[in-house]
């Protein structure tokens, strides 16, 4: 079974590149829609919430801009508020400064190509949002990006 590209692209930033991006010690990262059930804290859920053509690039060639929402949970009986603001700024960096780092590492490599999900290549990603909730003990800082990224032959 092929993945989407919207599920291709939630699985390369959770699988590949941010594991590796973020060294934040003990912080979980999964899936949106594979790791469901699973959810040890501190956590960083990484979820395609879908994706729509992208406007200025010819519908031919199926670039997309996928909504990727990076939602970090902790719980404030363990962490401080300094933390989960630390960890955000850092998530964001990344995202968003670091384009050369996530195409380094996410699109297809001139020789050897050891990529687990391949067939899609990243052009740009930017922040869109970034709404904050807390329930009961939980902080929830929500970070949503707009990935513009195309299916390409694996």
């Amino acid at each position: 079974m092929s993945l989407s590209l919207s599920r291709k692209t939630e699985k390369a930033f959770a699988v590949e590149f941010l594991p590796d991006a973020l060294d934040i010690a003990g912080l979980n990262i999964y899936e949106g829609h594979a790791d469901a059930g699973v959810n040890e804290f501190p956590s960083l859920i990484v979820y395609s919430e879908g994706s729509t053509q992208h406007p200025s690039i010819p519908v031919e060639m199926g670039a997309r801009i996928v909504k990727l929402r990076c939602k970090l949970q902790v719980d404030s009986r363990i962490n401080t508020r300094g933390d989960i603001d630390t960890w955000k700024e850092l998530i964001v960096s990344k995202m968003t400064d670091d384009l050369t780092g996530i195409q380094d590492i996410l699109n297809k490599p001139v020789g050897t190509d050891n990529r687990l999900i391949k067939g899609i290549h990243f052009h740009y990603v930017e922040m869109s949002d970034d709404p904050s909730d807390f329930v009961e003990t939980d902080w929830i800082e929500d970070m949503i990006f707009n990935v513009t990224c195309e299916p390409l032959d694996s």
